[in-house]
């Protein structure tokens, strides 16, 4: 015996940074009959944009009839990435499939037996685990507009909070991985942000292009998007619909795109939400007329933003919105304005072993792993004490 063809699946989870390849599972029959199997045996290779890269094995697991490597992450290993940026479109997309190759650099022993080589004779789709907890489906409105979402809903629960995340331009589109896994929204379903609510309720909403369109495929100049009324009907009928949902609990935050489109929503439809977390919110500070000041320095807030974003830059959206509010002694209002994104887990470094920065724009990391802070209170923590 000296070579096997294996089936195998990608094991894709999201990241700070974005999705990665977290392991892959290699499997055949034989593997049943192996008393165990080492990282030093196998070597992998990812092949991305024609390029071939060889991943950094950090584990080698026999279960049954299924070989798992799984994969030293860092946010410079892109190749690990099912997502390119589509220039054309502006919009991440999914890579079908990133191509793989398995050698084995030491054989796999069965009895006197072995195994020298393996090929992979089945390339599988993604399958992402976190997104199983969700339930897909989509949304119309007036017939012309339709919107795709996923909602959690944690089971067997009554009067849940709702958490309404909204995702930046580029995770615009019609495919719901994007959506779920361009920022590292999977936090919202995890024990750190849920156990802040005793379990909550989660909606992530899908612009077809981007939620600052005004209708004719281009940003907005004036503050209005054509996804207004259509998102308010969304959320809505959520509400509505789910009798497991508390009205009065429900929360909207989202970043860039999503952060223009946050304010936007809570100046038109303030009685609908507790409180707001826009997160380096694109909604110039100029498109909002004194009435609508007025209107949001009623509703809880609290932004977030990096000094250093170059995307969005505070001095022409946060700082002046924030201090407008202030003057118009608002009636919960906060600012987190980092100095920089840097790697909060001390997991991630860079060449001079500093934890890793990432670009200024991210600020929805430290956002969505609820690292902002006032005093002793995190920003998931001060949300779940607010009810309309």
């Amino acid at each position: 015996m000296s070579s096997i063809s294996c089936s195998y699946e990608m094991i894709v989870d999201g990241y700070d940074w974005g999705p990665s390849v977290s392991r892959i599972i290699l499997k055949h029959d034989l593997f049943r009959k192996l008393d165990n199997v080492a990282c030093e045996q196998f070597q992998v290779f990812f092949k991305k944009q024609h390029v071939w890269h060889e991943a950094l094995i950090s584990a080698a697991d026999l279960i049954d009839i299924e070989v798992h490597l799984r994969f030293k992450q860092h946010p410079e290993f892109r190749y690990l990435s099912p997502i390119t940026y589509d220039h054309k479109t502006n919009r991440n997309i999914f890579t079908e499939p990133l191509e793989v190759k398995v050698n084995l650099l030491h054989p796999l022993l069965i009895n006197e037996d072995r195994i020298d080589m393996i090929s992979l004779s089945k390339k599988e789709e993604y399958f992402i685990p976190q997104l199983e907890l969700f339930k897909k489906t989509e949304y119309h409105f007036n017939g012309h507009v339709k919107l795709n979402y996923l909602l959690y809903l944690p089971l067997g629960e009554k009067d849940l909070p709702l958490i309404v995340w909204l995702h930046g331009a580029g995770e615009g589109g019609t495919d719901e991985r994007i959506a779920f896994l361009g920022n590292p929204v999977s936090r919202l379903v995890e024990p750190v942000i849920q156990d802040k609510f005793s379990k909550a309720a989660v909606l992530f909403p899908q612009a077809p292009t981007f939620w600052m369109d005004d209708g004719t495929g281009t940003y907005t100049k004036n503050g209005n998007s054509m996804y207004t009324k259509a998102l308010h009907g969304l959320i809505d009928n959520v509400i509505r619909h789910e009798n497991s949902i508390d009205k009065h609990r429900v929360y909207i935050g989202g970043c860039s795109n999503g952060g223009y489109m946050t304010v936007n929503l809570l100046k038109h439809y303030p009685e609908m939400f507790a409180a707001a977390f826009p997160v380096c919110e694109a909604f110039r500070d100029k498109w909002l007329s004194d009435d609508d000041i007025a209107i949001l320095s009623n509703k809880p807030i609290w932004f977030v933003q990096a000094k250093n974003d170059t995307v969005v830059v505070p001095e022409s959206f946060v700082i002046p919105t924030f201090e407008r509010l202030q003057r118009m002694k608002a009636k919960e209002l906060h600012l987190t304005l980092l100095d920089s994104v840097a790697d909060w887990s001390s997991s991630y470094f860079d060449k001079d072993d500093k934890p890793y920065e990432y670009h200024g724009h991210f600020s929805w990391i430290h956002a969505l792993n609820d690292r902002c802070m006032l005093e002793d209170e995190s920003l998931f923590s001060w949300l779940s004490k607010h009810s309309t």
